[in-house]
């Protein structure tokens, strides 16, 4: 019987992420609501943003560039949405595909890319699929759906590979599939328990013309937000940037942070902690619009055939060009 992957999500372990970001959210503290350059975040509780807050907070980063953050628990990447649009919070996580499309239908959102780690289709280890070439069905029911990005670049790529045949595949998303589009924690994890790495959205993306590896996730917010907290936005992303720094060269700051990760096997951690470093954004907004610009072009035809149109260019603005370390 073929093996169908489900989230392996204990009730102990689950109960190890409330606490952790109950933990999180008590060690910055409630948002003073007189503090103008509080910043409140809504986070997932597995969210990897959660691990460099938690540095910041350690190294007292948010008090050097005058900023306090408040942790904002969510429990779905819908509510963290709504979070945002309601003004109940300050940032979230997101993608650069997901705000260009909103800034198309008016709701002014940029983002300062966080991470290029990159989500992975992973074969089961009963599957017989060796390569993305031979995949027919996917399942992808924990990305956020049809339009997510990185659904739709692993749709190019399959269309590319199969371009030349007289007779294309067409691949379609099924929950019994044995290929399986997760975030790169999940992918982690999958490698360690015997899954295979068929295809990841950062190659992906090189082999349709990025010339470096794209921002998979990355702080959200709305254009008018650093216009009337200049000094708390300049703040955030100096402390980010400098507490990266810090996770890019430290181990002892890894093994500090371990709690927050959920990687109680060594393997698990060592990995985590790899892709985290590779995945540390080093190139300006500039390089980073230009292949995303490039991109844009390739899956707007493919988002049409889900009945969205992405119109003929990525949305100005959706990178956040008001920093003044942002070349």
């Amino acid at each position: 019987m073929k093996k169908i992957f489900r989230p392996r999500y204990s009730r102990t372990r689950s109960n190890r992420v409330r606490l952790a970001l109950l933990g999180l959210a008590i060690a910055f503290g409630p948002a003073p609501s007189s503090a103008n350059d509080t910043i409140r975040i809504g986070l997932l509780p597995d969210s990897a943003m959660h691990w460099e807050l938690d540095v910041i907070r350690h190294n007292k980063l948010d008090a050097k560039h005058g900023i306090h953050i408040g942790v904002v628990p969510q429990t779905s990447v819908q509510t963290a949405r709504s979070a945002l649009a309601s003004g109940a919070v300050d940032i979230i996580s997101g993608d650069w595909f997901w705000v260009s499309r909103q800034r198309a239908a008016g709701r002014y959102y940029t983002l300062v890319p966080f991470l290029t780690a990159a989500s992975a289709a992973m074969a089961s280890p009963d599957s017989t699929v060796a390569s993305l070439s031979a995949m027919k069905a996917l399942d992808i029911s924990h990305v956020d759906g049809a339009l997510a990005p990185q659904w739709l670049l692993l749709k190019a790529q399959h269309q590319s590979i199969h371009k030349s045949h007289a007779a294309p595949v067409t691949l379609r998303t099924s929950r019994d599939a044995d290929v399986h589009l997760v975030d790169w924690r999940t992918a982690t994890r999958l490698e360690v328990e015997g899954y295979r790495r068929i295809s990841a959205t950062d190659t992906i993306a090189s082999d349709l013309g990025a010339e470096g590896r794209m921002p998979e996730t990355g702080y959200v917010f709305h254009e008018e937000w650093p216009r009337g907290n200049r000094r708390a936005a300049i703040g955030f992303v100096r402390a980010s940037r400098e507490a990266k720094r810090i996770l890019k060269s430290s181990d002892d700051e890894w093994a500090r942070i371990r709690p927050l990760m959920n990687a109680a096997d060594d393997r698990v951690f060592a990995l985590l902690k790899e892709r985290f470093r590779n995945g540390i954004p080093g190139r300006t907004i500039s390089d980073e619009l230009a292949d995303a610009e490039d991109i844009h072009i390739l899956l707007g035809p493919l988002a049409a055939e889900h009945d969205v149109n992405l119109g003929a260019a990525i949305s100005p603005g959706t990178f956040w060009r008001g920093h003044p370390d942002n070349p």
